[in-house]
């Protein structure tokens, strides 16, 4: 159905996409924007009308798909003031809801019969992040987001992603009564029910550019960033809501999981079963071929040594990733990434050996910091697959906590959206030199291919074992040792 799109929830301007499930027509025609933001398919939330209007559209009107519920966001950077008003349609003045925002203030009300601004009371009022200047309007072109869930008679305001991460404040209107099992309204916020009307509009004068969308469910829980395949994950495991199963992430990864995801994706294998060993000792021991390839990265993202990983390349570039797709990546003890995104790639990660800690952020940029989404990282162990969306978990930084010498070996693999006509050929990073930050790109690079690597390794951990020092040589191979390249090479090297 023409002008009915499919949308990114987190991001409701990520369009335009033809829905392949329309939903019915309405009386007010909904319709794309001109926006510059690409398309992605949430299959997730399939159907889902996204209403948008531009700078040239001003001022912005739109109306919530369902009454009473849903997502109202404006995307602009006001010089002075933004209101968004969310009314029950009247001939004369209705109930609804009004938000004002300053630099210095922030400020909701519900609207009574006559036009009047009422001040919420303080006990349906949660703030869920109590510093006060986070509430305010930025500097820098964001979004800015209302959710109304009905079921729960729960307002919610935030700002950047609609996430429950970024969720700043909460009005809860409806109670829980424990012995019918349901949720009811308050006295007199029944009107609630009958929201649909929405208007946008900057300060007097000010003619930036203004987006607004309306989608069609609240916000009420994120998709975790921890994956559990559907015949592992139990009901305490869901209803936890720390993991989600494949068949809720975006189609992108739902393909890359299938591809990494089995028993069988392991490095210790029958034919190399000391191949996690090997790769540590040669991390850790100067000289070895790891450990060299490591001294040679040290400048590429930063003059930290401890800011360097191997990049392990598995097969070739198929044109719908940034770089080539499957890589093993090698983190010593101690070493990070820096805070970086993957070109809006979609992303799975998988721990191969060891652990890694991962820090997600709600933006990439240089000034303001980015925002920790979560406040504790997320660890992941050996077995854990983890994901990242073209918004949410995009930006992110790693880091190998252990202490002792454990090397951490993870395998990531990358692929573009299905309507990303881009393609972005590089990561974006955070490059933080003393008081300069700076966001660079980085092209991603082969430090060796898989074959090359895990017959080096398997050479040196044969010498190893028999007692031979390693040379001091780039390659990290003893002297007068012969390096098998193929597979068939190490094979025969093994009879």
């Amino acid at each position: 159905m023409e002008g009915f799109i499919t949308y990114n929830p987190l991001d409701p301007f990520d369009g335009p996409k033809a829905s392949d499930d329309p939903p019915p027509v309405y009386n007010k025609v909904a319709w794309q924007d001109r926006s510059p933001f690409p398309a992605i398919q949430n299959p997730t939330f399939p159907g889902s009308a996204v209403y948008s209007r531009t700078q040239e559209d001003q001022p912005a009107d739109a109306s919530l798909k369902i009454s009473g519920q849903g997502v109202v966001t404006v995307r602009a950077q006001p010089q002075n003031l933004l209101v968004l008003l969310v009314t029950v349609p009247s001939v004369d003045a209705g109930n609804g809801i009004a938000l004002v925002v300053t630099h210095t203030s922030c400020d909701i009300y519900w609207i009574d019969g006559q036009g009047g601004l009422q001040k919420f009371s303080d006990d349906l009022f949660t703030e869920k992040n109590p510093k006060k200047d986070k509430w305010y309007l930025k500097n820098y072109e964001t979004n800015y987001w209302l959710s109304f869930d009905l079921p729960h008679g729960a307002i919610k305001y935030g700002i950047g992603l609609q996430t429950v991460q970024t969720q700043l404040f909460e009005i809860r209107l409806k109670t829980f009564d424990k012995g019918a099992g349901i949720w009811t309204w308050a006295s007199n916020w029944e009107w609630m029910a009958g929201l649909e009307d929405v208007k946008a509009r900057l300060g007097k004068g000010d003619k930036s550019k203004l987006l607004l969308a309306v989608t069609a469910l609240p916000i009420v829980n994120d998709l975790p960033p921890l994956i559990r395949s559907g015949d592992q994950v139990s009901l305490t495991e869901l209803s936890s809501g720390l993991f989600t199963v494949p068949a809720n992430l975006p189609v992108e990864c739902q393909h890359l999981y299938n591809n990494v995801a089995g028993v069988n994706i392991t490095l210790d294998t029958p034919d190399f079963p000391d191949f996690s060993s090997a790769i540590e000792h040669s991390v850790n021991t100067p000289g070895g071929y790891a450990y060299n390839l490591l001294q040679h990265k040290v400048g590429e993202l930063g003059s930290d040594i401890l800011g360097t990983y191997l990049r392990i390349t598995i097969g070739t570039d198929l044109g719908n990733s940034p770089g080539i797709p499957y890589v093993l990546e090698i983190w010593p003890a101690g070493h990070y990434s820096p805070i970086h995104d993957h070109g809006d790639a979609y992303a799975v990660i998988k721990v191969l050996h060891g652990a890694i800690e991962c820090t997600y952020y709600d933006a990439l940029r240089e000034q303001p910091a980015p925002n920790p989404l979560y406040p504790n990282p997320t660890v992941l162990c050996k077995g854990d697959v983890t994901w990242l969306g073209k918004e949410i978990y995009q930006v992110h930084r790693l880091r190998n906590l252990s202490t002792a010498g454990k090397v951490c070996c993870t395998v990531q693999c990358y692929q573009y959206g299905d309507k990303d006509t881009t393609h972005y050929e590089a990561f974006r990073y955070l490059k933080e030199e003393g008081s300069l930050k700076e966001v660079e790109d980085f092209q991603p690079n082969s430090d060796a291919d898989l074959a090359t690597f895990k017959t080096t390794i398997w050479n040196e951990w044969k010498n190893v074992l028999s007692g031979k020092p390693l040379c001091k040589d780039t390659k990290g191979v003893p002297d007068g040792e012969s390096v098998a390249t193929t597979v068939d090479e190490l094979m025969q090297s093994l009879e």
